[in-house]
């Protein structure tokens, strides 16, 4: 039996409630521990306590831009992977800089968790 590549990864998720779920059920069914934020204070308040090692977060939230946050959290843990995982046709300006990746939510959480392995230097899963 393979090894676990995301053991001991902790991975921040920001968005609504319904892709939450989503993100959870697959961060956890690969053993990534998973932390949820609802809006960017939140996301902040999270990512300060837990410095977690990626944050996949949407575009649009209650209450700052995806650019927005993702710049904030690169201050506090700059050492942080940052993937959006949004509808938007591309990546928005503001975010140029801030973000590590940008996958487009209509790719599905497949290629998202492969950029994260990617991006967080785990080897790729064996073929089954």
């Amino acid at each position: 039996m393979a090894s676990n590549p995301f053991r001991d990864v902790v991975v921040l998720c920001v968005d609504d409630e319904v892709i939450l779920s989503l993100l959870q059920a697959a961060l956890e069914a690969r053993d990534i521990s998973f932390l949820a934020a609802n809006n960017g204070r939140e996301a902040l308040e999270v990512a300060a306590e837990h410095r977690p090692d990626g944050v996949v977060l949407g575009h649009y939230l209650p209450d700052m831009t995806g650019g927005e946050l993702a710049a904030k959290i690169k201050r506090v843990c700059p050492d942080t992977i940052i993937i959006m995982f949004s509808a938007l046709p591309e990546l928005p300006p503001e975010a140029v800089g801030f973000l590590d990746a940008f996958v487009h939510k209509s790719e599905g959480v497949r290629p998202l968790l492969l950029t994260l392995q990617r991006m967080l230097g785990r080897p790729q899963p064996e073929a089954r």
